[in-house]
């Protein structure tokens, strides 16, 4: 791997204003795409536990620990699909390798919600 971070670079724009635990919901570039990053260990030498008990979340989730965009890299073929918000899986042939539950939360209640089946048993059994 020669970028310091891979990650799904998914183009999501939400127009939801609320999210896990009924927080508000914050629009900013790259949303999403730290759910599923592979890194670089060998060069990721800013990514420390004391930067990480440091930053601001959003210093975390827009890649402010990089030097620029060029050091990530894409990760592809369906990882991270955003379960109800991605269109270009068709859900009744194929399961995505990694559904993200973006827009509803097992825990809430909510995954009944989801148009997706089957979902995975910790899902099913926390609904």
């Amino acid at each position: 791997m020669t970028a310091m971070a891979q990650c799904v670079c998914s183009m999501n724009i939400s127009g939801e204003t609320v999210k896990f635990f009924w927080e508000v919901q914050s629009a900013y570039p790259k949303k999403n795409w730290s759910s599923l990053m592979l890194l670089n260990c060998g060069r990721c030498n800013k990514l420390t536990v004391d930067y990480l008990n440091t930053a601001t979340g959003l210093e975390l989730h827009r890649f402010h620990w990089l030097e620029g965009d060029h050091e990530i890299g894409a990760i592809e073929g369906g990882w991270n699909h955003l379960v109800d918000v991605d269109v270009d899986v068709d859900v009744d042939v194929e399961v995505p390798p990694a559904p993200m539950l973006l827009l509803f939360w097992p825990l809430a209640g909510l995954g009944q919600q989801c148009k997706m089946r089957p979902l995975p048993r910790s899902v099913r059994q926390a609904s």
